[in-house]
């Protein structure tokens, strides 16, 4: 795994507005970035011929807007990385770099590097507002968000409803490694597809104390996830689901400023 990839994302502040700039730091084109009244929405990128879609997202919760870096420790004890007093940014740093290396490691599938979860999912709920319009001849059986706290979650439901089969979920399971479990999420960007993809599921990725000063990271587990994810076949996954309307959100779109005072007034930021 390319650690100076993650090392960037979480020394980096990464406040809700920025994803369009990480994208393109991370070494992606215009042509890969899509953009709605202005704003970025997210950033795609094709592997290969596949069913997949993997997804992370490019904000993060940050404690303040103030510098563009903030410093970024390991405790050689734990193998856990934090930011002493600062948001750390795992989530869902953890989950970009994680599908930077799955790009470079040439596993198939469709990468999508979603803006605004951390406000509602902003640029997923755009994407399925308007999935047949921007790719008409794209299908899919699963769509897999590397954004979950933990080390042993893959997730059934979401915001209230059932996001994946258990067929599927205990395949992923099974394929991820015997330590994992089912596990009822909040909200993730792939809530947002589950009427335009049939199995849609969230994966730990080893982060913990999100959104707080407290947050770190655990880097053996990362790296462990990192080895695993280039070897599945993730075509051969069940796919049992069928995509029916079980969620409704009210659409909103958010300016970056809007973003961040939203933020910035979330109960759990210190």
């Amino acid at each position: 795994m390319n650690i100076d990839i993650l090392c960037y994302l979480l020394r980096k502040v990464r406040y809700i507005g920025s994803e369009g700039a990480t994208f393109f730091e991370l070494g992606f084109h215009k042509e890969q970035a899509y953009y709605h009244n202005g704003s970025f929405m997210f950033g795609y990128h094709k592997v290969g011929t596949s069913n997949t879609m993997f997804t992370c997202h490019l904000d993060t919760v940050e404690n303040s807007r103030v510098g563009t870096s903030k410093d970024i420790y390991l405790d050689p004890a734990t193998n856990h990385i934090f930011a002493n007093k600062q948001v750390l940014g795992a989530d869902d740093g953890a989950g970009v770099a994680l599908l930077c290396h799955m790009i470079e490691n040439k596993v198939p599938g469709h990468y999508f590097f979603f803006a605004g979860e951390e406000c509602g999912g902003v640029g997923s709920n755009y994407l399925a507002d308007n999935f047949e319009t921007l790719f008409p001849s794209l299908k899919l059986d699963r769509a897999i968000a590397f954004d979950r706290k933990g080390t042993r979650d893959v997730i059934v439901s979401q915001f209230g409803g059932t996001c994946c089969s258990d067929e599927f979920a205990l395949a992923l399971c099974y394929a991820l490694g015997t330590d994992y479990q089912f596990a009822n999420g909040s909200f993730t960007d792939t809530a947002n597809l589950v009427d335009v993809i049939p199995e849609c599921t969230n994966v730990s990725v080893g982060y913990y104390n999100e959104h707080s000063k407290n947050e770190y990271l655990d880097l053996a587990y990362l790296k462990k996830l990192a080895t695993r994810v280039c070897k599945i076949d993730w075509e051969a996954l069940p796919t049992v689901r069928k995509c029916e309307p079980e969620f409704i959100f009210e659409e909103q779109y958010l300016t970056s400023e809007e973003a961040f005072w939203y933020q910035l007034t979330e109960p759990y930021l210190l």
